[in-house]
């Protein structure tokens, strides 16, 4: 059996799918949130990868096992990608309560935590509940909804992408991104 052909080269293509699947599901990510910067740069090293990993195969393609950890690799390389993505949370979100009852205790929560609101009278021909809107980062959305739970589990909320927030410069992507990556850590919980 020769090692290089049946153990050392299927793991190279089996992690570098993984890798470049995974880059693949972050450029994309970038691209949406208007990361016009980093998803370049990202979109070089999956290319990369990727080139490397499809000519060992060209070149090795009577072997049918390549096939096969090609494969998983970009089964893996997808789920890691969508993992990571969850992990770093880049970028904003809207959250929006419904709230029928609890609706001071829970405004008091939130205001005590300095999240600006918006609230609006909502319900059929009476006032019978609140809408509350916030804009917060990704990795809060967790947290917020805690605050929210605590207080009244029966609330009904939507969590939606934004993509800009006016009160940002241009730059706040790519400012936010550095600051993240110098800080990340993907098993400390949000705060």
């Amino acid at each position: 059996m020769d090692f290089f052909s049946w153990v050392a080269l299927p793991l190279f293509i089996f992690f570098a799918r993984i890798a470049d699947v995974s880059m693949g599901t972050l450029r994309v990510i970038f691209i949406a949130k208007g990361f016009k910067y980093y998803a370049p740069i990202v979109a070089f090293f999956e290319s990369v990868i990727w080139l490397l990993a499809v000519s060992q195969i060209l070149l090795n393609i009577t072997n049918p096992w390549l096939i096969i950890v090609y494969g998983l690799g970009f089964a893996v390389g997808t789920f890691s990608g969508i993992w990571l993505e969850e992990k770093i949370s880049l970028g904003k979100s809207r959250i929006r309560f419904v709230i029928r009852t609890n609706y001071k205790e829970i405004l008091g929560a939130l205001e005590n935590k300095n999240y600006l609101l918006t609230v609006v009278n909502a319900g059929y021909k009476k006032n019978t509940a609140k809408v509350v809107t916030l804009v917060t980062d990704r990795r809060k959305i967790k947290k917020v909804i805690q605050i929210v739970n605590d207080i009244n589990p029966k609330v009904f909320y939507s969590v939606e992408d934004v993509r800009k927030v006016s009160e940002e410069d241009d730059n706040y992507n790519e400012k936010s991104i550095i600051q993240y990556i110098k800080e990340f850590d993907p098993f400390k919980k949000a705060k």
